[in-house]
């Protein structure tokens, strides 16, 4: 994983910079890891975007593995700020969740989610993410009910450096706030990953957002910001 990352540093942006991507612009069936806007690690399984009515989504595909992680090339490198997705989960033992500040040398990250541990009953969580990969929970706490139909937004808010205060984020509204005095994990990359644990499960996304300034993100609405970037 770390000689991964480190090459994918190549092919990232240094800038930083908002992005919105509703996967709209892609056919169906297609990865948009073989975009230039994502990264897809290469040890997990991967997404195809799919149909939803009038929508576009996409969907997790757990061909050989039971996790998949993708990383937002065009967003780049940023420090404070909001990264959030729309996620729906059908299976129990299914984990959504979006990351950030993740270190190119040590895969370290952030992350803000949602675990479905017994559908419709959820945890909603803020972890680091060590070198190892293994989860270190910040946060967690009963999260919103969610039958297989329904869709969650998790949005994940990153500001200062020592301490860095993280903000979790459901359906916009304001679920939870950590200090970390620990790792302080500075300027990275972000993304989103899919995990699950029990039987194979059905998840999709849609909508991820990065927005590196955060009181721009309270002062509008999702709706002005998807609009912005159509």
């Amino acid at each position: 994983m770390r000689f991964f990352l480190i090459f994918l540093a190549v092919g990232v942006s240094a800038a930083r910079g908002d992005f919105f991507d509703d996967f709209e612009s892609y056919q169906p069936g297609e990865d948009p890891g073989d975009s230039f806007h994502w990264t897809r690690e290469p040890a997990g399984g991967h997404v195809l975007v799919t149909a939803q009515g009038d929508e576009q989504v996409i969907e997790a595909v757990f061909p050989d593995s039971a996790h998949l992680a993708y990383i937002c090339n065009t967003a780049g490198f940023w420090t404070d700020g909001v990264v959030s997705m729309d996620f729906r989960l059908d299976g129990s033992g299914s984990f959504a969740n979006v990351y950030s500040r993740m270190q190119l040398a040590t895969g370290e990250a952030y992350v803000g989610g949602i675990f479905m541990f017994f559908q419709p009953y959820t945890y909603s969580y803020i972890g680091y993410v060590s070198v190892t990969g293994e989860y270190e929970l910040l946060y967690y706490d009963f999260g919103p009910i969610l039958s297989s139909d329904d869709w969650v937004n998790v949005g994940l808010e990153l500001q200062g450096e020592d301490p860095v205060i993280l903000t979790l984020y459901t359906n916009g509204e304001e679920t939870a706030q950590v200090s970390d005095p620990q790792f302080l994990l500075g300027t990275g990359l972000s993304g989103f990953a899919l995990v699950y644990e029990e039987e194979l499960p059905q998840i999709f996304a849609d909508n991820f957002l990065v927005v590196v300034t955060p009181q721009a993100f309270r002062a509008t609405t999702f709706g002005a910001v998807k609009r912005a970037f159509q």
